[in-house]
């Protein structure tokens, strides 16, 4: 009686054993479905960010061409507000900004470096706006190349969605 209840227990186990690893490695393959979709979803988040703070990069890019006429035909003195609250804008998207933009980190403090310069200047120059002006434009530059390059992964993702 008991070599049946224990050939009976071999049985089972060699049956179930098959079963465990197939659900096993199913519910791996779920996690790793999991993971990927996460990873699409934080990066479509990270683009969002990132294309917010691209545009504040754009506006305080034209708020300093503007300023630049205004140095030599008002003097420097009404133009230091608004070069603080520039300064204060750039700071912000340098906070926001991921340390993996680091060349375009670099460009934003080159920025404010040469603001700071400008309002603490006592010359009727606007050269450090317009160093400030070429490294915005620097980092708008980059900002765009980055887009791209998430426009083509965007692409790259539905058409993978499409295909399951």
């Amino acid at each position: 009686m008991w070599s049946i209840i224990g050939n009976i227990a071999s049985v089972c186990s060699i049956i179930a054993l098959p079963i465990a690893i197939w659900q096993i490695i199913d519910l791996k393959s779920k996690v790793e479905n999991t993971e990927i979709g996460i990873r699409k979803v934080l990066d479509v988040k990270e683009h969002e960010k990132f294309d917010n703070l691209f545009k504040i990069i754009v506006e305080q890019y034209h708020k300093i061409s503007d300023l630049i006429p205004q140095v030599i035909k008002n003097g420097k003195s009404p133009q230091e507000k608004k070069c603080v609250e520039i300064n204060r804008s750039i700071n912000l998207c340098i906070v926001e900004l991921s340390p993996q933009y680091s060349d375009i980190l670099k460009s934003l403090n080159y920025a404010i470096s040469h603001i700071e310069k400008f309002v603490e200047s006592t010359e009727e120059s606007n050269f450090e706006l317009k160093e400030a002006r070429d490294y915005l434009n620097n980092a708008i530059q980059s900002m765009k190349k980055i887009n791209k390059e998430f426009e083509s992964k965007v692409v790259t993702m539905a058409s993978q969605g499409n295909e399951k």
